[in-house]
Order: C-alpha cells, then structure tokens, then sequence
C-alpha cells in the first residue's frame, strides 16, 4: 500500500528477560523484534479518493490525468461519468491491483472512506475521556500500549460535485460521548450526519441530494476502513442505487530491520538484524584499528522470529450494479479484475465495455492491456490498447529486495535485505572511558534508477482513432543541499512525466509536449521529510543502580513520513509545458505557476508533527501562454485566494501521540519505578477546521503589438455562516479594460427570513439564487441595470421548495418579463408555464417522470389532462407507437391555434422522434455509445449524418 496517505510509524515494544545473560535466547526475538503497526490497508478505490483530496493531480503533482471513458450515466437531475483513471506517479513493488490492474482505477462515484490513527474513533477518540491531555504517567503508559487515544481518523468523501475531508469533534463531556460532530478540512457545502460510524453515513450536498453511504468496507484486522455508497436521491426524488460484491485484495507488505545498542562491559554488545521474520543477533567479538578509527567484528547468531506480515488484505467492496430509470449498469469481475460492464436502457443491453490483461506471475497482478466497446444496437467497437514498460522479467513482490527507499523497483537485484547500507556509530568504553567505534549494517542499495522505477508503468496507449500518445518518465526530484552547502539535486520517490509524445496512424511523430519543472531554468520542488531511523534509550535497571544506553531502530520502512500526512512525494510550484511539432520546432509554450502558501509536517523525535493544510495544496496562482517566436506573454491568468472561517466555529484539529522515550530491561519484577517512565510526546495541528479557501480576485491579461488589456473580477464573500458554508460570493465586481466596471449582487435561500426561504437552508438547498442585481458604473456612481428575482414555493414531498416564478426587469424599465411555473408533478416537474406575452404552455412527461413526451401551446396542464385518453401515471409505461397513440390526438382536443409537439427518447441517449405541430415527422439516431450518427425527415430523407472514427 501506499505510505502517502496513511502514516506508518514503527516503534519497539517494552523489553522483558534477563540483561546479564551472555547467551542469546529465545526471549530476546519478542524483545527486539516486535514493532508496531500504525496502519490499515484500504482498497485501491478509497486509496485514490484519499490521495486525490490531498493533493489533486495537475501539473502540480508531475502527474497527468489520463482517463477512459466508459459510460456517462445521465438522469433526470444526476450525470454520473464512469471512467478509468491512470495514476503515472509510478509502480511501487508492494502495489496490488487496482480494480482494472496495475496503476488503474475505476471512479465508480461518490465514496467515504478513513485514515484510522491508532484505534478507529469508534473505539476511543469518540468516548469521552477524562484523562484527555493528562500528564499522569499511569494515563501516558495507557496511550503507549494503545488503551487511549488522543488522535482523531481522518475521514474523505466525495458527491457528485464536490470532495473534501473532515475529523469529528472531541466530546468534552461524558454527555457528549458517542456525539459525531464533524469538522471539515476543507469546510464545503456539503453536510455529513451520523449516528454510528459503524452504521454508515448520510450526506447532503449543496443541492439538497442525500446520499447513504450504508455498505462497510472491512480490512484484515476487522476495521472498518470505508463506505460505499448503497443510494443518492435527489429532492425530485430522481434515484440511482448501488449494489456490491466483496472481493478480497491483497498486498506486499515486507519489513526488515537493524536494530543497534551502544556497548558496555556488563551488557549485551552487538546488533540485531531482522530479515524476513528471522532474527540474527551480531555479537561483538573483539575491534580493530584502521586509519585511526575502530572497528568492531561480529559473530552471528540465529535467536528466533519476529512478527513479519509479508501480506496484507482488504476486503473491498466493488460495485455489482448501478440501477436508475429506465437503465442499469452491470460489472463483472474475474479474480478481483474489473472484466465485464454491460450498459442497459429500457432491459435491453445497448453496449458492452470488456477489459484484457496481462497477467504477471505473482500475487495476480496484472497489466491492463486492452479496453473494447462492443456498441449493440449498430453492431459497432471501438478500442483502446496500452503497452507498458515491462522489459524486466517478473519479480515476487514479497521475495525482491531490489527497492528504492521509496519503495520503487531499483534493479539491484544483489540485495540481501531492505535495509540500506550504511555506517553506523557504537558507543563503547575503550580504555575506561567512552569511545566510539564503527561497523557496517544493511544490505541494500535503494538508490533510484528510473531505468527501473519505471518498471510496469504505462508506455503508450492507442486511441480509437488510431492515434497513439507515448509517455516518457523521469525520476521525482527537488532541489536540496547536501552536509557541506552544496546545490544537489534529491530524490523524492516515483515518477514525474516528462514528455508526451503523439503519434499518427502510421506511427509518425506529430507533435510531443514538454514539461519542465523549473523557474526561469532553474529547478524548482519541495518535498516533504522522510526518515528511517528512531532513536531511544534503552535503560537497564538493577536493584541499586541503573545504567542508560542509546538505541537505535533502522527500518527498511519509514519510521516517520511528513509526506504520508501531506498527501504527496514532491509538489512543484513552477511547470512549464512546451509543445514542439514533428520538426522539433517549438509551437506553444505554458507556464503554470502554484501557490506554496502552505507548510509540509516536520518530524520531530522521530514523530510526524503535521501543521499542513491540505485543501491550500494545488491551487493555481498563474497561467501565462507565451508567442513562442518573441518569447513575450500573450496571455495570462493570475488567481488571488483567502480564507473564510465560520463564525465562532473554527476549532483547531489537533491531537497527541505518546510513546516511550525508552526501553527498559529489569533484573528483576518491581524494580522498575514512575521515574523510569520517560515519554516523548507528539502534539500536532492540521490546521483551523470549518475553514475554506475560495478565489478572491481574478485577473486576465492580454497582451496586443506591447499593449496589454486586463479584465479583473473581485469577489466579496458573505459573513454568515451559510455564506461561508455555501462558498459563493455575495458582490462581483467587474473592471474592465476600457474603464468601464459592473457590479453584481447576489442572494441565496439562506438570505431570505421567510418559510420558503427556511425551508431551503433546512434541507440544505442552498445554491440556487434568490436574486441577481446588475448596476454599473456611472458618473455619480453605481446605478441599476437589471434585476433577476427566482421566487420558490413550499413542497411539502421534498422539504425544500419549487421554482414558482422569474422575474426579469432591465435598465430603467425598457424590458421587463415574467415567467410563472403555477403547477408542478408529484416529482418537482415543471407542467405548466404562463407568461403574459404568450400562450399557457402545458408539459406532459413520461419515462418513469424523467422526459417531456407533450408540449401543448395554448392550454392549460389541467385541460391537457382532461383531454388525454389515459392518465398520466399510464403514460410512464408506454413508448413507440402506443405512446404517439396516446398522445397524437391531443391535437383533435386542442386545435389551432393551440400546437401540440410529441416526443419519444432513448432515455439514456436522447429524443429520436420529434412530430412537430404541423406534422413534420423528424427521427434521430444514435449509437451505443450515446453519439448522434442521422438525423432523417418524414420521408427518410437523411438531414444530416455523423461517422465517427473508430
């Protein structure tokens, strides 16, 4: 799994047995080799929300977003794209499948999912605790052995439109215990409610959509690690529902570790060395002098196992079935490989989407290597083909120890453990006092070698087209000095993409982009820290006396990674992307700048102290498009941002961890005392919660013959806690180039003190405007322009309200209209529009209530009704003939000058029979993947056709 998003930290439990003796013995396996995990694997689809939230992938990552549509789902009110995702960051050994193979993920939709820290909140952060914070040495030993917790999880979701993440509040009274309070990280729209993290959770975006995240996802140990959305249901009462399967995955999770002991006369001198859960103890056997340093030899010896989890597992819940109106969307799966989607409209299947592998030979990882759409209503496909860089022959992830410290293939295949070679110091008392000597531990070189990281990643994928697009990779690396001042350059683990080469049909290069990661030639990155080394004192007490040595714990695994918390290996603030023609000449040049308003974790005693604020990350501060024959800009875009809080509300989400500052090695039960009991202590801050970061000012510059012309938008953000909630600006300002500036001011739901108004906020239907004033600026200052009031009526099905009515009235009353919707379905259908300056206007919908099938000019909806044959709740089973039957005659009931339009749809697809008021018949076409092909008239004559290339 990937330790960017969850924080792995290892620390050595309590010694136990004898110090004195001069064997080794069993014992001394559960005394040195015991570690603990800080950690709990999570599926491929929730790891992916986790990192995207984070840190979103743009040129700000190194990464390229490269996606496979497979099927828009589109309702009523819901548009749901379902599409194969591609992460080029790089292959890591220990990486399992994703749903579609290596580095491939499905984004199925909305999704929750956690970060546990320690014990899942469940079962601790979340009941009250009256020794939270407390000093008392008795409490701090608790929190070392896992019987309290300080730390909150960190829980991601994600809807339809929006993402983020949130911790819940810390109840501060034992009636409080059990509450769930969220806090967001960023503060959105959207509302998270709970009554049992075990039971599941409902979310309500800024639409007032609910969302029932109700189906668990379960690691190994029994946490529950994610939830899966089992329902959305819109206030028009428009529904998809999910369905899953369990699939179990399952992962590479190796460790090895030396751990060192300074030597004294009386104590065991030497190191151990964990390799695959055996454990060698070197014992020092006599030093040697060499260029005036000592050195000292050692004899192994075989004392045991320690606890070596060369696996790890979840049990992922992927989607079985997708249902909605008038369609569903089936998936099918073959060892845990998405294999199969089948999409269905109306119970009949109109296209098939079928993915093929490459199977590697350990653990079932796989290479996707082909995605196929069969489109059945026309008998036509199409394809998708990738190749990948698989040119080293198949390692076992849980055998190689050929990894880089990041734990990226490196080749070297002479390793002989995890641990990276290295010199390392000994106290030791040499001549009555304390020396040092010196000796070599670690069998590893995890030095990167990109020829190698890139093992497994994607080298180019085929279009339908025919054209090809080919990646080339390069390591992820910032700027760094190194002990002396000197300017080198780092690693900081995995790929970043460094061309983009675009080939035709016949395999000739056509054009490739660039992308360099430098500020006017200089390189620019910044990474967070990562360290493999834990340091401790080790304290031998005897009855009278008691003796303190220094201990250290190298790990094949970070010990602490600032970078796990941050979301990301390396950010980079300046990218530039230049795009060069077959002939290498340069014909486009982009320059994207990022903010760096914001601070990675800093590892303090070995622990993470995380101060980061994630939703600062991967924000664009700057967009210049040069003229690449003068070099000068031509264009730019430059984003100014500020923070907004809630009032009163913006608690500073911070915990404590604890672990002992030392291990102690007793002659004897009981001699062991309160002051023996050291602790290092971590308190860490991710930030102020309830807090959002939106975009303040805008300015757009265009740059013609050396004169520049700049548009600038100002935003001005409310003060209430909806405002802030919402996120939506309350005033525009808008300056333009000539002088001239326009101002606009809006208001919401939550602005408006009245029942509709309440209603609204209540279901947290918040984002549709309630008014929107336009002035300009004149000479005595702003003055009126245009006013836009949406008026919304109580209902009651919903809780919120419908749209009753738009008024529109423009400068000093040259233009004013008004549009009313006095009638509405059961489903929060518009049925009837009434507008002074023209007829009444009814509206008949049919499928299931999600297609208008009748537009009558000229009557009401209530006489429609009355003159239909069936009633309106039969009309949502008929379609073709029986539904033009029905529907056709409305036009004996109502004659000219009434005008009645007749509508039949492939629901997923759109209208394909259109029968105007005079008669004119036109028919559509389209083809299972939802493209117009013809476009024929009543005598089928083709108007217009389509043919796209495969």
């Amino acid at each position: 799994m990937n330790n960017k998003t969850i924080i792995l930290i290892i620390a050595l439990l309590t010694c136990v047995g004898s110090v004195y003796s001069q064997g080794t013995s069993p014992a001394l396996a559960d005394t040195e080799g015991k570690y603990k995990y800080n950690y709990v694997p999570v599926s491929p689809v929730s790891e992916e929300l986790m990192k995207h939230i984070m840190c979103p992938v743009n040129y700000n990552t190194g990464k390229v977003e490269l996606s496979i549509p497979i099927y828009e789902i589109r309702t009523r009110d819901f548009t749901l794209p379902l599409r194969l995702q591609y992460d080029s960051g790089g292959i890591k050994v220990s990486a399992g499948n994703g749903v579609a193979g290596l580095g491939w993920n499905v984004d199925f939709g909305p999704t929750v999912t956690r970060s546990i820290q320690g014990n899942p909140d469940e079962e601790g952060y979340l009941i009250y605790n009256p020794d939270f914070g407390s000093w008392d040495t008795s409490y701090m030993h608790k929190m070392t052995e896992g019987m309290a917790h300080e730390q909150p999880d960190v829980f991601f979701y994600s809807t339809f439109d929006a993402q983020g993440n949130f911790v819940f509040r810390r109840p501060e009274k034992s009636s409080e215990s059990g509450s769930h309070i969220p806090v967001y990280l960023p503060l959105t729209s959207d509302k998270v409610e709970t009554s049992d993290i075990r039971s599941g959770f409902q979310v309500t975006d800024g639409s007032g959509n609910i969302y029932r995240f109700k189906e668990a996802e379960y690691s190994n140990t029994g946490k529950i690690t994610g939830w899966k959305l089992t329902d959305v249901t819109s206030l028009k009462q428009d529904r998809l529902s999910f369905s899953y399967v369990t699939q179990k995955l399952t992962y590479a999770d190796s460790y090895d570790y030396y751990a060192v002991e300074d030597m004294g006369e009386s104590y065991r001198n030497g190191y151990w060395q964990g390799v695959d859960g055996k454990l060698k103890f070197f014992r020092m056997n006599g030093y040697a002098l060499h260029n005036d340093s000592l050195w000292a030899d050692f004899t192994a010896e075989n004392v045991g196992q320690y606890d070596n989890r060369p696996y790890n597992s979840v049990d992922a819940k992927y989607p079985k079935e997708i249902t909605y109106a008038n369609g569903k969307v089936v998936f099918d799966y073959s060892s845990s490989l998405l294999k199969t989607v089948h999409i269905y409209e109306n119970g009949a299947e109109i296209q098939r989407v079928t993915l093929n592998y490459k199977q590697l030979r350990f653990m079932g990882r796989s290479l996707l290597t082909e995605v196929n759409f069969t489109e059945l209503v026309n008998n036509q496909s199409r394809s998708y083909t990738m190749s990948y860089n698989d040119y080293v022959d198949d390692y076992s992830p849980t055998q190689t120890k050929a990894v880089d410290k990041f734990g990226y293939y490196n080749g070297r295949t002479g390793n002989t453990d995890l641990v990276e070679r290295q010199l390392v110091e000994f106290g030791t008392p040499y001549d009555g006092d304390r020396g040092v000597c010196y000796a070599y531990i670690g069998g590893a070189d995890r030095t990167p070698d990109i020829l190698f990281a890139q093992v497994y990643s994607l080298q180019s994928i085929k279009y339908p087209t025919g054209a090809r697009e080919e990646l080339v990779y390069e390591l992820n690396t910032y700027p760094d000095t190194d002990e002396y001042g000197n300017a080198i350059s780092s690693y900081a683990g995995g790929l970043r993409i460094y061309s983009i080469q675009c080939r035709d049909v016949e395999g000739t290069l056509k054009n490739e982009r660039r992308f360099l990661y430098e500020k006017d030639g200089i390189p620019t990155g910044y990474a967070p820290q990562v360290t493999f080394v834990d340091e401790m004192e080790k304290l031998y007490l005897r009855t009278y006396s008691r003796t303190s040595m220094r201990y250290r714990l190298y790990s094949s695994l970070p010990v602490a990674d600032a970078g796990a918390a941050a979301g990301v290996s390396v950010l980079y603030p300046n990218v530039s992307v230049v795009e060069k023609d077959d002939y290498g000449k340069t014909v486009s040049r982009e320059d994207y700048e990022y903010n760096t308003n914001f601070y990675f974790p800093s590892i303090i005693n070995g622990m993470v102290h995380d101060e980061v604020s994630h939703y600062k990350k991967g924000k664009l501060v700057r967009r210049t498009d040069y003229d690449v024959d003068t070099e000068q800009p031509v264009h730019d875009e430059e984003h100014t941002y500020t923070e907004i809080s809630l009032n009163n509300n913006t608690p500073v989400v911070a915990g404590r961890e604890v672990r002992r500052a030392n291990l102690v090695v007793a002659e004897q039960s009981g001699v062991e005392t309160d002051d023996d009991l050291y602790y290092r202590e971590y308190r860490y801050s991710i930030g102020r919660g309830n807090t959002r970061v939106e975009n303040q000012l805008t300015v757009n510059t265009d740059y013609y013959a050396g004169k520049l012309v700049s548009d600038t938008v100002v935003r001005t953000y409310g003060s209430t806690d909806w405002d802030i909630r919402s996120g939506l600006p309350v005033r525009e300002i808008y300056k333009y180039s000539d002088g001239k500036k326009k101002k606009c001011d809006y208001t919401y739901p939550y602005h408006v003190n009245d029942a509709v108004g309440r209603a609204m906020t209540a279901a947290n239907d918040i984002l549709r405007p309630a008014h929107i004033g336009e002035s300009v600026e004149g000479p005595e200052g702003y003055m009126d322009d245009s006013f836009t009031s949406f008026d919304y009526t109580l209902d009651p099905g919903s809780g919120s309200a419908l749209l009753d009515e738009v008024s529109v009235w423009k400068h000093e009353g040259l233009f004013s209209m008004s549009e009313s919707y006095p009638v509405h379905d059961a489903y929060g259908n518009v049925c009837e529009i009434r507008r002074a300056d023209a007829p009444v206007v009814a509206l008949l919908w049919g499928y299931n209530y999600s297609r208008p099938v009748a537009i009558v000019e000229g009557a009401s909806y209530q006489e429609v009704v009355s003159g239909l044959r069936v009633s309106v709740e039969s009309l949502q089973n008929l379609d073709g003939s029986a539904l033009e039957n029905v529907l056709l005659p409305l036009r004996n009931a109502f004659p000219a000058p009434c005008r009645v339009t007749v509508y039949r749809y492939a629901p997923q697809r759109g209208v394909v029979y259109m029968n105007e008021p005079n008669g004119n018949v036109t028919t559509y076409s389209y083809d299972g993947f939802g493209r117009l092909t013809e476009i024929r008239d009543k005598d089928g004559a083709v108007l217009e056709y389509n043919e796209y290339k495969k």
